[in-house]
């Protein structure tokens, strides 16, 4: 890795990031994301799921559009939640902490978001607005991340206090910090639901039961219902305040689930199935991606644009009339959220991760891990291990393992029946453009807050 020293990089760098304006007839408009934690994206009742209790996502998404093909950045929240929050992938941002360190020497430990000058709220602070967080965001404090407001005061070693019990026992933070705004605010919303503990109420865990739902999965379910209920708060504050329709909202599941338990597996209880959270399979990654803002967006369209995490914060700073930045390859989907048509560029999406748990239920784990009958052993890879994404194909590879998958999303979604070793001739062409990522990442380039009046690039 090199490093070009310029003095003038800074104010180029908030040149490029002067707003644009709004359409003239339009004010600009609060914007409001809601983050799902732990949800596999057919968990709930706008997508079909026969079980699922979510009256109030469900008129969400009557009431928006859906892009049916959303894609986190990674399949569990840290990594993912960076992407939101910085418009990059959980790669590029462990290189950019290389870069932390070599300006401001030893950075305290989950703290270098407090040099990153491209994070969301502080680029919508250049577009006018205020901003809060409240629950999960990982990446520090609310302040070190830009934030003008939020629980996350303290770090601890797993997550920051006040980011588990937000939305869990109140949500009130939030509707302080709305009351008392005269600007256009921003509002992270990731109340840790229905994550691990599962701790539904009695009334909640009854919906459920009754069904053949398994014990904790009837927990699991009944969390999730929390999580709609908890949003349905908000939905009715916003209408209370009469600033529901100069809102927009968006909804996102931060990474993958999957209720499928397998016995004797401890660890599943907190995790769920291995085809979920933490894996290399779709349902780790994907997720529905609602938009909803009725001065430009008609209800009820279902979208099929492959869109990622990237994307959403790019519509984000798109809807505030800012703009991205040159480390985020993220494009704003808002003239497809509003027309139900457009040019898009993405075809697939390709991620790469260090460590993931045991792949597939169908290999045994011997091939990837010294004990066979750890079915939930980590998979970690200094090289990187890569999966691709499109209509069609889920691929994934692990160099130096002799590991490849690869699963037909339209007929196998669950990912039950591997077709690597019966489709050799699409290998080929997957695994190059995989390991094309690698030139994709050492090309970004990155910039921090400097230590003095300096800025430093990333190549």
């Amino acid at each position: 890795m090199s490093f070009r020293f310029s003095t003038l990089l800074a104010a180029i760098c908030l040149a490029a990031f002067v707003p644009h304006p709004l359409d003239a007839s339009t004010a600009k408009p609060n914007i409001l994301l809601l983050i799902g934690d732990d949800i596999d994206y057919s968990y709930y009742g706008f997508q079909g799921h026969e079980l699922a209790v979510t009256p109030n996502l469900d008129q969400l998404a009557a009431e928006g559009v859906v892009f049916e093909n959303g894609y986190a950045t990674a399949s569990v929240c840290q990594p993912s939640l960076r992407s939101l929050l910085a418009g990059i992938r959980s790669y590029t941002w462990e290189r950019m902490k290389q870069l932390i360190r070599k300006v401001h020497g030893d950075v305290p430990y989950r703290r270098e978001s407090r040099h990153v000058y491209f994070t969301l709220p502080r680029l919508l602070r250049v577009a006018g607005y205020k901003s809060f967080a409240g629950g999960k965001m990982w990446e520090g404090t609310y302040e070190d991340a830009g934030f003008d407001a939020g629980t996350m005061e303290k770090v601890k070693f797993i997550g920051v206090d006040g980011a588990d019990r937000f939305g869990r026992e109140s949500l009130q933070p939030l509707f302080d910090f709305i009351d008392s705004q005269t600007e256009p605010w921003f509002a992270w919303v990731a109340p840790a639901l229905p994550h691990h503990p599962f701790d539904p109420s009695e009334e909640l865990m009854d919906l459920y039961r009754g069904k053949g739902l398994l014990p904790g999965a009837v927990r699991y379910f009944g969390n999730l219902s929390r999580l709609d209920r908890r949003f349905g708060e908000i939905r009715a504050f916003l209408d209370e305040r009469g600033l529901t329709d100069n809102t927009v909202i968006i909804y996102v599941g931060d990474n993958g689930w999957e209720t499928r338990l397998r016995p004797g597996s401890g660890l599943a209880s907190t995790i769920g199935g291995d085809r979920g959270k933490l894996s290399v399979h779709d349902r780790g990654f994907r997720t529905p991606i609602i938009v909803r803002w009725p001065a430009e967006i008609a209800g009820g369209n279902r979208l099929d644009p492959i869109v990622t995490f990237e994307d959403v914060y790019a519509t984000i700073l798109d809807y505030a009339g800012a703009r991205s930045h040159v480390c985020s390859r993220g494009a704003s989907f808002r003239h497809i959220a509003k027309h139900g048509h457009g040019t898009w560029h993405r075809r697939h999406v390709l991620l790469k991760a260090v460590t993931v748990r045991n792949p597939i239920a169908d290999v045994r784990a011997s091939r990837l891990d010294d004990n066979p009958d750890n079915d939930l052993a980590a998979v970690s890879n200094e090289d990187g291990i890569y999966m691709r994404r499109g209509r069609k194909w889920a691929y994934s590879y692990v160099p130096g393992r002799d590991f490849e998958q690869l699963f037909h999303l339209m007929r196998d979604p669950m990912g039950d029946h591997d077709l690597a070793v019966g489709r050799r001739d699409l290998l080929g062409a997957m695994r190059r453009r995989a390991l094309a990522m690698n030139e994709e990442i050492e090309s970004i380039r990155c910039m921090v807050l400097p230590a003095d009046t300096n800025a430093i690039e990333m190549r």
